[in-house]
């Protein structure tokens, strides 16, 4: 891999620490802050108000299963050639997928306020996961094809 390859995947992986540690961190202080859920509830009203936020979060699941499955494809296709660190970003993938599938179907505004937000940051999280690892199944092919 190449040194902007390296950085690009570094820079991925803290995006993605950051991610889930913004979701535990928003929702630990709306529920701990009133002036955090405050927020939180005036942020949600004027989602709501401004768009179809449950059709966006179907979206969204529809949108990262497919990236999802798209991803599981090319990983299936060269499963001989994978090693122990693409058996992990694949579990990744799929973690964070479900995750986020999980959260968004299961819980609601009205179970837990900071739902917007924190399914927006698992969401990310999942997605910035697909991108990362599909790019270094690609780079991998493209490296062991060139040889």
């Amino acid at each position: 891999m190449t040194k902007a390859g390296k950085r690009l995947y570094i820079v991925d992986t803290v995006l993605e620490v950051l991610c889930l540690a913004g979701a535990y961190i928003v929702d630990y202080f709306t529920r701990k802050k009133m002036g955090m859920a405050r927020y939180v509830s005036y942020k949600n009203y004027s989602w709501e108000t401004k768009y179809p936020m449950r059709m966006l979060s179907y979206i969204g699941i529809i949108t990262l299963s497919i990236l999802t499955v798209a991803f599981l494809i090319l990983f299936f296709q060269k499963i001989q050639e994978m090693g122990r660190g693409e058996y992990i970003m694949a579990g990744a993938v799929i973690l964070l997928t479900v995750l986020y599938v999980w959260y968004t179907l299961v819980f609601s505004r009205e179970i837990q306020r900071s739902y917007y937000l924190v399914s927006a940051l698992y969401g990310a999280a999942a997605f910035l996961q697909i991108v990362k690892a599909g790019t270094f199944l690609i780079r991998r092919r493209n490296e062991k094809n060139n040889k």
